[in-house]
């Protein structure tokens, strides 16, 4: 964490961050990668996420993010087992962190998964309908949405599995366990470029609605 941003960032979440919440750190934290930060708090958020040049911050109230945990939702599981807390409470994280290593694949975690790969697909086909394409920006909040449904299918249908256990996104694309895997490739070229043409971004989504029809 040499980055100069991330240092920053630690120090304007020492200011603003409630006492009784905490932060996470996560994803490659490589300079001029995107910056991924989770916040957890007592109180509900006035605003559930920010995407702001490299900085992508989701919050979530402690509510929300022990029923994210007990479903094993991505939102909250991929932060607490591959990040590092840089600010708070440490003992709500590791609270936390346990209740995920503890939990079990369920057909409830399952249906949740489900719900949310296809709430996302949605949220992305309304970004490419209602927004200016050409923005840079837009295209690039729509393939983060559609991001969002990919791996939320993925680990339904891994968590549906025999002999599945608690993983992470992270796991499973280095195992092949996902859908689409080239599209995790092309997703890691667009981080790095910062580019996200509104053609490429419509092509995967027309790829990943065929992907969902023909596995039913």
């Amino acid at each position: 964490m040499n980055d100069p941003t991330i240092t920053q960032i630690i120090a304007l979440l020492e200011t603003v961050l409630p006492s009784d919440g905490f932060a996470v750190l996560y994803g490659s934290c490589k300079p001029d990668a995107d910056i991924d930060v989770l916040l957890v708090q007592q109180s509900p958020p006035v605003a559930p996420s920010l995407l702001l040049g490299r900085l992508d911050i989701v919050v979530l109230d402690i509510r929300e993010a022990n029923n994210l945990a007990e479903n094993l939702d991505p939102l909250i599981t991929e932060p607490l087992l591959t990040g590092n807390i840089i600010h708070g409470k440490s003992d709500l994280f590791r609270d936390l962190k346990n209740l995920v290593e503890e939990s079990a694949p369920s057909s409830t975690g399952i249906k949740h998964l489900t719900r949310r790969c296809f709430e996302e697909l949605c949220a992305t086909e309304r970004i490419l309908l209602e927004w200016d394409t050409q923005q840079n920006e837009v295209c690039r909040w729509a393939f983060q949405n559609l991001s969002y449904s990919i791996s939320y299918g993925s680990l339904a249908r891994y968590y549906g599995s025999a002999n599945a256990r608690v993983s992470t996104l992270k796991d499973l694309i280095e195992h092949d366990k996902v859908y689409l895997p080239e599209f995790w490739r092309c997703r890691v070229q667009m981080k790095r470029s910062r580019k996200y043409p509104a053609t490429a971004v419509g092509e995967w989504l027309a790829s990943w609605k065929m992907t969902l029809l023909q596995t039913g």
